[in-house]
């Protein structure tokens, strides 16, 4: 997956985009926001996975449902850059947070912006491909903010599979872990059909999907109350100036 710069990061707290060094603290360079690494990660976590299963894989499951009448296989899609999840952090503080539009609107343009700036790929999978189609961006935002807000609200079908593919995402590292511990010379791709998980696994993987999905719904205003709160600030040398044309499709 290509990043708009070598370990990006979003400021919460004025949407500027950077790069971060590895340490305990995030800190940045725009506004001097600080956040603890630990809870930065928690939201971007939840941001990557909304966009992973209430985009991606809802959207691929939808389809396959309304072209065949059913659900017949599943996929291994590929990931979303990672200025995608920042624009759907932004979007989720807005519907879930409770915070204003005009103030969320502004936290997608500057990251919109950062994004427009760099030279880069323009793939499926990109900030910018999203943006140019106004009708998918609503979509996007709506579907990301239903994973936080209304998850069991999709199709029954859809909402099956997508719950699958968390389920065994879920159990992965297990199953990894189970197969090279008896087979440490083995491929793990070609062992995966010998290795049966317990039930009691299966149901483990299961409880911490389901308690995942209500911690989300536990979200609420109190936990975005500090997002964009520096929305406006810029630095002297011009660092995170708005430059995206006002056009349809270019902005939330």
């Amino acid at each position: 997956m290509e990043q708009v710069v070598d370990k990006a990061r979003l400021c919460f707290f004025c949407a500027a985009v950077y790069e971060a060094p590895d340490g305990t603290a995030l800190q940045c360079p725009c506004c001097g926001g600080t956040i603890p690494r630990d809870t930065y990660e928690g939201y971007l976590r939840d941001a990557r996975e909304a966009v992973e299963y209430g985009w991606n894989y809802r959207r691929r499951y939808e389809a396959d449902l309304r072209e065949n009448g059913r659900i017949t296989c599943h996929y291994a899609l590929a990931e979303y850059e990672e200025a995608v999840h920042f624009l759907a952090l932004a979007a989720v503080s807005g519907i879930v947070g409770g915070l204003a539009y005009d103030v969320v609107k502004k936290a997608m343009v500057k990251i919109i912006d950062t994004v427009a700036k760099k030279e880069m790929k323009h793939t499926e999978n990109s900030v910018l491909a999203l943006i140019r189609d106004r009708k998918k961006l609503d979509q996007f935002i709506q579907y990301v903010s239903a994973y936080y807000a209304c998850f069991d609200s999709m199709e029954e079908e859809v909402h099956r599979a997508v719950m699958e593919e968390m389920l065994v995402d879920k159990l992965s590292p297990t199953l990894e872990q189970q197969l090279l511990s008896a087979n440490p010379d083995m491929d793990v791709e070609e062992m995966k059909d010998l290795a049966i998980l317990s039930d009691e696994e299966i149901f483990r993987g299961m409880l911490e999907v389901r308690r995942d999905i209500q911690r989300r719904y536990r979200l609420g205003p109190e936990d975005f109350q500090d997002f964009w709160k520096n929305v406006d600030q810029r630095r002297a040398d011009g660092y995170g100036q708005e430059t995206v044309p006002e056009e349809e499709g270019a902005q939330p």
